[in-house]
Parts: C-alpha cells; structure tokens; sequence
C-alpha cells in the first residue's frame, strides 16, 4: 500500500520539523518549519505559540481528517523519528487510544501480516516487531530483555489503562515480577511514578524512554491525561487527530480537498430534509437498493451499500426500541440477516467483516454507539428515524459514513458521495449539526449540500402555501400515533409505497420512492460533474501552492502585476543539470539532463576514503574538583582521563554500568545517529564506528563510553564536513568534464501566498504583493524603488522560490530585472555573517552559476550592510547601489 501524496507530504513536514531539531530548541524549529512555508506562527489564529506541557518534549500534532488514514500516517512516522532520535538502545512505541473499540480496531491492523499497516512496519523494522496489549505486557508476554532490545515492540494501550484511578485500572502501577528482571536491567529510572512499584509496568515503560503516539488526542487534554504522558517519560509525543486542541503544536495539516482529490472519502455529504419519518425510511431503503443496483457494473468493484439508522428512544427500554426498529424492517421486507443492531449492551458487529462478500448485513440500528472506532466503506447512508418535533442528533455519526470504498474513485457518481437522511421542522439546527459533525471528522461546512422539502408549492385553489403549512394537522397526527403506539414508522405504510408502482400513488400529496430517489442520484450526478470542473481548475493551477485552506484563510494569494505578466512567460532562469544514465533504456544507454540535486554528488562517497584521524575528546566533558587545603584554602582543579585516578574519579561519577555495556551504549548512538543519513551505507557505518573507537587510547574510550551522544555528534560533524568536501570537489570536476551543465530551468509561479502580516506592497514589485524582509531588506527595497534603471524586483521566498542548485541549495534574497531586460541575482548578508563558510560557499556556488548562465543577461552579487572585507567579490552595500544605477 502505497502512501497518497498528502499522507507523504504529512511524511515530509515531519521529517523537517525533526531535521530542524537536530540544531534548535522545540519552539524554534516549529516557528522556522513555518516560517519556510510563509507563515508567521506567533500571529496565527490556527497555529499560535509553542506549548510544552512535558517540559523539553518535542510534543507535536499532525492534523488530519477523518477519512484521511492517520493510522497508516502514524505507522510510517515511526521510522524517521527513531532514525533521528539517536538514542534509542531500545525501540519501544506507546500507542495511545481513547475508547476499546478503536483498541480492537488497532490491535487487528498492527498484528495481522497482510494489513498494509504491519506490512509498511514490517518493511521499515525487518519483520522484527511485536505488538502487545497491555494484558499481554503485565504478563511479560514477549516483553523482556531479549525481545525489547532485538525488535519494534509497540504496546497500545486505552488512555483509560493509565490515568483512571479504579483497583482493576490501576494494574500498571502495581508490583510485577513478570517485570521485575527487565526492570533491573534497565537500571535507575529518570524518575520515580509516582504511587508505582519499581517492577511495575508503567515504571518499566518510564525507563525505555519510547516514542508516544496519541490517537484522537483531543480526547486526552485533562491534567490526568498530561500527567498520563509525563509518566511515560517520552522522548517524542506525536498526536493525530482531525480537531487538535488549542495547545496542539500542529506542523502539518491536511484539508478536505486534498482528501476528495486521492478520492480517500465521499464529499460531499447530500442532506435531505423528508416530511415524515416514513419518507427516510422508504428513501433510505429505495436509495440504497439503487446504489447497489448501480454496483452491478462490471466495471465497479464489489460494493454492499450500508445504511446507519439512528433510533430515537421513546422509553428508558433502549433495547426494546432497537428491537422494534429491527422487527418493522423486516414487516418492511428486510431480511433478518441484513439487519444488525449496534448499541453499548447488543453487538451484532463483534467478529463480522462487513466487507467480505458473504457478509448479509446492509442496515446496521444504533444511536450513537458507532460515534468512535468505527469507519466501513460500504456505509452510505445516514438516516436518522426522529420524528419532526425531536432534535436530530446527527453529528456524532456523520463521520462513519465519509470513508470512500477501496481509497478510489466510482464509475459511478453517486457511489462518491454521502447521505444523510432526515425529518426535522427545524431544518437550519439539523444543518448546523451536520456542519458540527463535519468538524469533529476535520471537515467544514464547504463539503455539504442540502436539500429541504418544505418548499412553496402552488396549491390546487390558487392560494400560495408551504407543504410544512398545508400538512402540519396531519403532522401533529402522525406523531401522536407514533407516541400512542411506540413505533418508529408505519411498516405497513412504509411496505405499500415501496411496493407500488409510481403512477399509481393513490395520495398524490406522497412523493414515490422513484422521484426521492432520483432527485438524489441526479443531484449526485450534478455535483461530481461541479467537481470535475473544479478539479480541472486546480490541475491546470501550476502555482504549486501546498498551503492548506486552514492556514491559508489568513494568508493573501498575490498574483503577478499585469505590466510584468508577460516577462513572467518568456524569462526563464538558469539552474545546473547533470547528466546521468538512463537505468531503463538497455539498448541504447541514453544519458538523461535532470535537475542538480545535492545527493546526485554523493554518488561514490564511501567512509572509508576519509581521514579518520578525528579529535573527539577535545570537546568533551569538564568535571572539576574543589578542595581545600591548608595553603589556599578552597581550590578547585579541572578532572582529566590523563591520570589514573581522576580516570577512577570520573568513571565512579557518571556510572557503575559495566564497561561492556557502556560499549554496547554508545557504539547503539552511534549507529543510530549515523544511519539516519540515507546516503551512507550500513556497514560503512558500522565498520567507521569501530574503526574510529580502536585507535582511541584508554583514557579516550572510558570517556566516549560515558559521553555517546557526544561522541556521536563529533562523528556526525566529520562526516558532514567530508561529504561537503567531497560534493564540491565533484561538483568541479564535473563542470569540468561537461557532466553538469546551467541551462533555462526555472520558471516564475503567477501566484505566491504571503502571510497578510508578512507583505509588502512597495512599488516596482514583481508581485502585487511581497514578503517583508528584515531592516537591512527593507532598507534596499526603499532604495530599488527610486531607481529609473529598474523594470521590476522580487524578493524571493526562501525554500520554495529560485535557487542556485550545487552541493548547497542557495534560495538568493533578491531577483531585479533591468529596463533593458538584465537579470540580477542579489544575495544580502548581514555584516556577522560575511566572513561564515556557509557564505562564502554560497558565493562560490553564485559566482559559478553566473559564469556559466550562458550570456551577459544573468549577473550574480553579493552585498554586506557596512563592514568593509578583504574579499573583492563581496560588494559593500553603499558601492553596489552605485553600481546598479549603472547597469542597463
């Protein structure tokens, strides 16, 4: 099962956001992973400031709706933020849920070998994972020493198990000798639970430090459920939930487009407002009959139509209106088999798979005890049985009926949509319900249509009436009976009219089951045909806009200004190519032109060609000792591993862990640490790590042993400085040799979001709009504006603009076009960044692009506020203005 592009754009924001961790605090990687997309976090309404309720934990959110798979989302973030957590010796996953049913639901997926969700862990983890409950983990049941170290062990567990405070829920806190060897194998905790035995299982969990996912986490907001994590002791929390709570750190979010476009659920949901209850009934079982009628088209695959019927209780005997509901369908004509009833006290679901071929079951009977867990593709139709003086209570069911059968798009279009079916005088409460419910499931009031019976009819007399006017008497009859008779609907009513042929109804005042039917399934028609328009409209849209319509909301769409929209067309910016094989012609062995990427550099870098002679321990640990004595009084002294003593002193400080498994510790970091780089081979890896601590001295490894992370980072930094040498080096060699080459590549997008805080509109902008830069830039847009040399100016979007493509990715802060059509690439650096490797790289990158751009129409500049430097290619700012009024 593959991932659809939102789910590995989800993937992508995550990784960033643990990229940017690798050198920022919390708050600080959540404001840049935005800040690259344009947004201001700090002003936003949606986003809003960084929250840390488990102190230093990186507790972020992924906001997707319902619908959208988060659960297969989850199974593939697991991967990439072990890799780059480092320092999990063991990799032990909490899975967090809110309710039994889902638990059921999860433990099925995460257990079964053919599930696409254990088929993806089993492909990152090697087939070496072990989900447990927690019944199966108080026994120790695959949960020891030999196991937790050797594999992906993920436990989930109720949110229920470990902040309720009953005996029985309580187990986790208890005593465990099942435990108990495991527990001191893994020595001190970073802090005692409290009320929890040493052995006991959530003490045991507190000590292996694991990656927390919370499902549906705005259920878990209370100060029970954020002591619940902070018992954990997590090293990562990461929620789902389609309604994040206003504390989430949200870093990615999918909207209800991008879901309808991988055809993940039915959108939109088609509301229908009947005058009677027997209307839903005859409507729903008519419209289901007919979508699975449609179904029988060879090309549309198998399909079982469903309907959700929500009861209204009239008495405190619940099951008995169930019942009843059940009996009069089967007056109806319903089959027994078909029939299931789904409440807190009767489950007719329990061990039935409703999308096996040989499963009867097409009406399923409950209230709201589906509201959770609970999502089957077949089911369509929602049709609520309250009569029209009752409040329809629909939101908490609106969700189940949203999941697109097998994540495709239908032949047909009415199989791509939803329905629900009620009968309420008060039409606008039962919509803003519906919209309620849209928004538990992430969705909003844009993904309904709604359709109202109680229209102005003409009536026989000549007088202007409403349906609603001219039956109300028998309205207020019908619902008498119900009450007197404690009935749902009449069967027998219900029976006749899907029994009778339309052009005999002896009532003319009832619609036929055929009119209520069709009206739906053309309205379905018209709306997938609305659809196809819109999708064509986004398709032919190449702004390449990946912001979602919840963060766009507060963001301005600034379009290209008329005058310059025709230099947009025809201008064509330089990037570099490079030249590579073509793996799937055998014959005639073509080489391809694609675009520079820096991993395209890197191609033959190997471990073992770099100078492995690394100081790691000069910046290690410093540990002084104060003293007194009789000449100086307090004096104090830094310890070394230079000496056998302070070496003693040192290693009697920071552990009684035996030296083996001090090795073992660090050498884990490393790897960890190192393997999250895509472009090193494993055993590269492994054989660097052990060639590297083999020639350190005792005292040296007695330090790395105590210090992995340390020691991992030094590693980590030797290794990216040598694969930045070795890029450049082929990056000229291959310039050289013909191989990389700078042609016409990039071309201006006719769009551009802006933060409505974060624009400008000064004059000559390329935009109608532009991104406010710091004082420096706003300094040189002030001073571009009264220059009569320049036709137009942008100030270029970090990360999703231009950029000068080599072994660094060079985003330059500004793109001037000339009146005589020279474009000028212009990069400002402030003063205490002028003399930075990172700098200077980028100027060498720029200054090659200019050289091989191919004509005088591209120049490259380099510009610093007020320092003056000893570098010629580097212009000080009050010199280049100068020298631009000069160019033509």
């Amino acid at each position: 099962m593959e991932m659809k592009n939102y789910q590995k754009k989800v993937i992508a924001d995550l990784k960033d956001f643990l990229k940017l961790l690798r050198t920022n605090e919390n708050a600080e990687a959540y404001r840049q992973l935005w800040e690259y997309k344009g947004v201001d976090v700090f002003s936003h309404s949606v986003l809003g400031n960084w929250h840390a309720p488990i102190q230093s934990v990186p507790m972020v959110c992924l906001k997707v709706p319902t619908g959208g798979g988060k659960t297969f989302i989850a199974c593939n973030a697991i991967k990439p933020i072990f890799d780059e957590l480092g320092s999990r010796k063991i990799k032990t996953v909490v899975w967090l849920v809110p309710s039994d049913a889902i638990l059921q639901q999860t433990v099925k997926s995460l257990t079964n070998s053919k599930h696409p969700y254990r088929q993806q862990l089993d492909v990152d983890f090697g087939s070496r994972v072990c989900v447990l409950t927690k019944d199966e983990s108080l026994g120790g049941q695959n949960f020891n020493i030999s196991t937790v170290y050797n594999q992906l062990t993920i436990l989930v567990l109720s949110y229920d198990s470990f902040r309720a405070k009953s005996k029985d829920q309580r187990r986790s806190y208890q005593e465990n000798s099942n435990l108990t060897q495991l527990s001191e194998h893994l020595g001190p905790a970073g802090f005692t639970v409290k009320d929890a035995d040493e052995s006991a299982l959530i003490q045991v969990i507190n000590k292996m430090n694991p990656l927390v996912i919370v499902d549906e986490s705005h259920h878990a907001t209370t100060s029970l459920s954020i002591e619940m994590l902070r018992n954990f002791n997590p090293s990562f929390v990461l929620e789902l939930t389609a309604t994040p709570k206003e504390t989430s750190n949200i870093i990615s979010i999918v909207d209800a487009t991008q879901l309808k476009k991988e055809n993940m659920v039915k959108l939109p949901v088609i509301l229908y407002n009947r005058l009677r209850v027997d209307d839903v009934v005859v409507n729903a079982i008519d419209l289901r009959d007919r979508l699975e009628e449609l179904a029988n088209d060879p090309e549309t695959p198998y399909l079982r139509p469903i309907v959700l019927i929500q009861a209204q209780p009239k008495t405190n005997n619940d099951s008995e209106t169930f019942e009843k509901v059940k009996a009069n369908l089967m007056k109806v004509g319903i089959k027994e088999s078909e029939i299931a009833i789904k409440t807190a006290e009767k489950d007719d679901l329990k061990g039935k798979d409703l999308l096996k071929p040989d499963c009867p079951i097409r009406y399923i009977i409950t209230i709201n005890a589906l509201k959770e867990g609970w999502d089957c593709p077949f089911a369509y139709i929602l049709a609520s049985l309250a009569n029209r003086s009752s409040k329809v209570e629909v939101e908490q069911l609106v969700g189940r009926v949203l999941r697109q059968p097998y994540a495709e798009r239908m032949p047909h279009p009415a199989h791509n949509m939803a329905y629900v079916l009620t009968s309420s005088q008060n039409f606008s409460d039962t919509i803003q319900n519906i919209e309620i419910g849209l928004k538990r499931a992430g969705f909003s009031k844009e993904n309904y249509r709604f359709k109202n019976d109680v229209e102005e009819t003409k009536a026989k007399d000549g007088f202007t009436t409403t349906q609603q006017e001219k039956q109300e008497t028998e309205i207020e009859l019908i619902d008498d009976i119900q009450l007197e008779e404690e009935t749902t609907f009449n069967p027998e009513a219900v029976s006749a009219r899907l029994n009778s042929n339309s052009k005999n109804q002896n009532d003319e005042s009832l619609p036929s089951k055929e009119q209520m039917t069709e009206e739906i399934i053309k309205a379905a028609e018209e709306e997938q045909e609305k659809q196809d328009i819109e999708n064509a409209a986004d398709d032919f849209d190449l702004s390449g806009d990946d912001i979602p319509s919840g963060i766009r909301n507060e963001m301005l769409k600034l379009s290209v200004r008329k005058e310059f929209q025709s230099d947009i067309e025809n201008i064509v910016l330089p990037q570099f190519l490079i030249q590579i094989s073509n793996s799937f012609d055998f014959i005639d062995h073509k080489e391809d032109w694609v675009e520079l990427k820096p991993e395209h550099l890197l191609d033959d870098f190997s471990l073992k060609k770099i100078d492995s002679n690394i100081d790691i321990t000069a910046k290690m640990q410093e540990i002084a000792q104060i003293d007194a004595d009789e000449d100086s009084g307090i004096s104090y002294r830094r310890l070394t591993t230079e000496t056998k003593n302070d070496r003693a002193l040192l290693n009697f400080i920071e552990t009684k862990e035996p030296r083996d498994v001090l090795e073992m510790k660090f050498k884990r970091e490393c790897l960890v640490q190192l393997a999250a780089d895509k472009t090193l081979n494993d055993r590269e890896i492994d054989w660097f790590i052990n060639s590297i601590f083999d020639r350190l001295t005792i005292a040296q490894k007695d330090t790395v042993r105590s210090e992995p992370k340390t020691f991992a980072l030094a590693l980590k930094n030797k290794i990216e400085e040598e694969k930045s040498k070795f890029a450049w080096a082929q990056f000229r060699e291959k310039l050289e040799t013909g191989e990389i080459k700078c042609a016409p590549l990039y071309r201006f997008r006719k769009q551009i979001d802006l933060e409505i805080k974060a624009s400008v509109s000064p004059n000559k902008s390329l935009y109608i709009g532009e991104q406010k830069g710091n004082q420096f830039e706003q300094k040189f847009v002030y001073d571009l504006t009264g220059l009569n040399n320049i036709r137009w100016w942008h100030r270029n979007l970090s990360r999703k603009g231009f950029y000068i493509n080599g072994p660094v990715g060079h985003y330059p802060d500004f793109i001037i076009c000339t009146k005589a059509g020279t474009i000028l690439i212009v990069e400002t650096k402030g003063d205490h960044l002028i003399d930075s490797k990172e700098t200077l790289k980028k100027l060498e990158l720029g200054e090659e692009w200019e050289k091989l751009a191919g004509t005088e129409k591209f120049k490259y500049f380099m510009v610093n506020q007020y320092v003056e430097t000893d570098n010629r290619d580097i212009y000080k700012y009050e010199d280049f203005i100068q020298l631009l009024k000069k160019i033509p």
